[in-house]
């Protein structure tokens, strides 16, 4: 279709035809074919498949009636993309005579399209007008990398305003070379909104990032002051949580399903129910070494959990425990006190003495503070929980 050298074409915008009229793409191509890479497409269908495969092409030129998908469907559908890059495309439709064709321009322009040309065309004309949208694509382009590199290098998420995926990977690498050289539990929590891309169809773009937005502040005062949340994707969150051990991960975890499953979005006309996902991964529960292994794994468990339905907490399993491993860590408080209100004794039980000795200066620092005169009582309670 064309017989430019590889860095001939490497050098000009990508232009794409897509008329079903062998004809009108020749006359097309031969008015452009200087300055533009020129791919060709038969009918709307055709045009597509080509414009889903090809990333460089900058402006799209269609007829109005074609077979499979005419050149109304095809701007419907190409604006409607869930790709920014296609939805900004200039589109450039040929029409017929401008008199009878007021109906077909007001249409095309309603769908999307971004310019007419009226056959028989101008070849000057032609050729300016496909300069010109070339020219803006490009800097359209150059304008969204930028701000892409300047959001990837920033610390800060630009939508929820806390920590974006890149600082969240430094923190990450931070705190499993701490817990490692201090012999610390740690542990990554994974958070995904369940059927995120059903909020953005039936609701659109906008009310999905306020409800990312609205997640991000419900789910913060649940945190510990140490934990670090970040967002890492659409519709994607992850935590640190450092000296975490995996209870104290899955209370939290549950404290966070539970609160989001409690409370729907209400920012719409009718209140949208949100569920959650979260997948937790442990320092040496697998042989994963990075923050980015670690992320990977917890995203995995998200994808794992919502092919389950949803509104579940996956745990990555822990290593087969070995003769000499050490039985499972000790709860802290606040974990104890969530488990004792669940009820949850039973995880509770093997670790009560050592709770106990825990809270024991509270109580000696109270007695000497209050005055409570439990000098005796504190001294019988510390001899018990030396006994064995």
């Amino acid at each position: 279709m064309n017989n430019l050298s590889a860095n001939e074409s490497a050098q000009k915008p990508a232009v794409l035809i897509i008329d079903d009229s062998k004809l009108v793409r020749v006359s097309i191509k031969r008015v452009l074919k200087k300055e533009f890479t020129i791919i060709e497409a038969v009918d709307g269908e055709d045009g597509w498949e080509k414009l889903l495969a090809n990333q460089e092409i900058q402006v799209v030129i269609t007829d109005a009636g074609m077979p499979r998908l005419d050149g109304f469907e095809l701007i419907e559908r190409i604006r409607q993309y869930d790709d920014k890059r296609l939805q900004d495309i200039p589109i450039m439709m040929v029409t017929g005579a401008e008199k009878a064709q007021t109906d077909v321009r007001e249409k095309a322009l309603r769908l999307g399209a971004t310019d007419f040309i009226t056959k028989p065309f101008d070849d000057v004309q032609m050729l300016a007008r496909a300069r010109t949208h070339a020219r803006l694509d490009t800097t359209q382009r150059t304008l969204e990398k930028t701000t892409h590199e300047l959001e990837e290098s920033s610390a800060v998420d630009p939508l929820t305003k806390i920590s974006n995926r890149r600082y969240w990977l430094q923190q990450g690498s931070q705190a499993l070379a701490f817990a490692t050289r201090h012999k610390q539990a740690l542990s990554f929590i994974g958070i995904g909104i369940d059927n995120f891309s059903d909020i953005k169809t039936q609701c659109g773009d906008e009310t999905a990032q306020h409800v990312q937005i609205w997640l991000t502040k419900l789910l913060q005062p649940i945190l510990r002051k140490e934990d670090s949340i970040a967002r890492i994707g659409e519709g994607l969150f992850a935590v640190i949580a450092p000296t975490a051990t995996r209870m104290d991960a899955a209370v939290l975890a549950e404290r966070m399903r539970k609160i989001v499953s409690a409370s729907p979005f209400t920012e719409t006309v009718i209140a949208l129910p949100v569920n959650i996902s979260l997948g937790i991964a442990c320092l040496g529960a697998s042989d994963v070494s990075t923050a980015e292994g670690y992320l990977n794994a917890v995203v995995q468990l998200i994808q794992q959990a919502q092919k389950k339905g949803g509104n579940r907490t996956l745990a990555l399993a822990a290593k087969q425990a070995q003769a000499e491993a050490p039985q499972k860590p000790r709860p802290s408080i606040d974990t104890a006190l969530d488990l004792l209100a669940q009820n949850n004794t039973a995880s509770i039980q093997p670790f009560l003495k050592d709770l106990a000795r825990q809270v024991l200066p509270l109580l000696e620092m109270c007695n000497q503070t209050y005055g409570w005169q439990a000098e005796q009582h504190l001294a019988a309670l510390k001899d018990k929980l030396e006994m064995k």
